[in-house]
């Protein structure tokens, strides 16, 4: 099965019959078909290759491809170039023992990708038909999506160990502000026009629970801990006692987490349990936990478990209203918010700036509208969230800025192109480098 085939039928956006066609070769009608292109290592860019994969750089951009004239030779160079970046990081991955790839968690992203192509083009139906018009089959394109994650995840793992060793070059100002204008076309393109604009600080509290409910809910831990050390299955048991939203449907699976990505105390002893043990039970903000270690790879750990949450109360609410009501009081009256916050913030969910953004993004992540609220004006406190994430916010508006245009000036601009001009030095020292140490040749066609 070509690329050029898998291109069209996945992106849907050219007629069928184009997508059957078999690309001219690269840079010349009369170049010989299969010739190199270009030779990285031990291994070579044919015509063909080539021609496919700017035939794919149209189809990403839902252009009609050109296969001749300016616009053909400009995106070819184009492609080329990244063609021979490509395997550059490959080699280097294969001579990295230190990469390893999951073939399950390669399965599992072809899955995904999969399902997520099926529904693009009308369902599972719709896309087993347009396989066979394209004399292909599902085997096939699941093959074709395997090999292309394969050399994602290389790629990705040996990018992050260099990462981990080095820092990008800095990024000054003239530097920055000449990619700001090389670029404000696409940014317009890509972000629109700019909204009205709001910054806001905000205090999540929590939501004590009684020492009462904390015991009760530390006894039914220890009643299901007695059942696994009586030999009943975790994942049974999970399925019948967790108290995690959602969590009896998944048998308490919490998928490949990082020590970074959850709270202090649940990391604590989820990185200390050995592959295939459960721990103790153990207390966290959450309420009372038993956790199950599946599998750990580099510094990730694959985690079930089964959660036991204190019941919150109204009284409980009442009480940490009241509490949040005083917070917004000392707010409103002028004090300052560092100070508050240091001292009342869930030390699991900290005091935050968000923004600048659209007051949108603010109601639809925290339900809490600040569409018309003016700089200064205090918000909440307002429960938030359910079962153990359940907060109480307070939001203070700190800035209203109006709609216009996009420049330097906004913080968000700044801090998108300085991310993205550092990664983009980073890599180019690192495909500088591995150009200088891997031999690269490319012939004229």
């Amino acid at each position: 099965m070509r690329l050029t085939q898998l291109v069209f039928l996945v992106a849907g956006i050219l007629p069928l019959p184009l997508a059957a066609q078999q690309p001219v070769a690269a840079g010349s009608a009369t170049a010989p078909v299969g010739s190199i292109v270009a030779v990285v290592g031990d291994s070579a860019i044919t015509n063909i290759a080539l021609a496919e994969a700017v035939i794919q750089r149209f189809a990403a951009e839902r252009r009609q491809p050109e296969l001749e004239g300016p616009e053909f030779e400009r995106i070819r160079a184009e492609v080329l170039e990244s063609e021979i970046t490509e395997l550059l990081l490959l080699h280097a991955a294969a001579r990295d023992t230190t990469i390893k790839l999951d073939d399950e968690r390669v399965r599992e992203g072809v899955e995904e990708q999969l399902a997520e192509r099926q529904r693009e083009v009308g369902g599972v139906a719709r896309f087993d038909s347009l396989l066979q018009r394209n004399g292909t089959n599902l085997s096939e394109y699941r093959e074709y999506l395997a090999v292309e994650l394969r050399k994602s995840e290389l790629i990705g793992q040996y990018v992050n160990t260099v990462r981990r060793n080095r820092q990008p070059p800095p990024v000054g100002e003239q530097k920055l502000r000449a990619y700001f204008e090389e670029n404000r076309e696409r940014l317009v393109t890509q972000w629109g026009p700019k909204p009205p604009l709001v910054t806001i600080d905000q205090i999540a509290l929590q939501i004590p629970a009684s020492d009462t409910a904390i015991a009760a809910a530390r006894q039914r831990a220890d009643s299901v801990f007695q059942l696994l050390r009586n030999g009943e299955d975790f994942i049974e048991l999970a399925k019948r006692f967790t108290e995690e939203p959602g969590g009896r449907e998944r048998g308490g699976d919490l998928g490949w987490i990082q020590e970074s990505g959850v709270v202090r105390d649940f990391a604590r002893v989820a990185f200390a349990t050995p592959p295939g043990a459960y721990s103790l039970p153990f207390q966290s903000p959450f309420g009372w936990h038993i956790l199950k270690v599946e599998r750990r790879r580099s510094a990730e750990a694959q985690v079930r478990h089964i959660l036991f949450m204190p019941t919150i109360t109204d009284a409980d609410l009442e009480r940490a209203l009241q509490r949040g009501d005083s917070i917004a009081g000392l707010l409103r009256a002028g004090s300052e918010f560092t100070p508050l916050a240091r001292q009342f913030s869930d030390p699991e969910f900290p005091a935050t700036r968000f923004g600048p953004y659209e007051p949108e993004r603010h109601q639809q992540d925290f339900g809490m509208d600040v569409s018309t609220a003016e700089a200064g004006t205090v918000i909440g406190p307002q429960p938030y969230g359910d079962g153990p994430n359940r907060r109480l916010l307070i939001a203070r508006v700190v800035e209203r800025t109006p709609a216009g245009n996009w420049s330097l000036e906004d913080q968000q601009v700044r801090e998108f192109l300085e991310r993205a001009i550092a990664e983009e030095g980073l890599m180019g020292e690192i495909v500088q480098e591995l150009r200088r140490s891997t031999y690269v040749k490319v012939f004229e066609q």
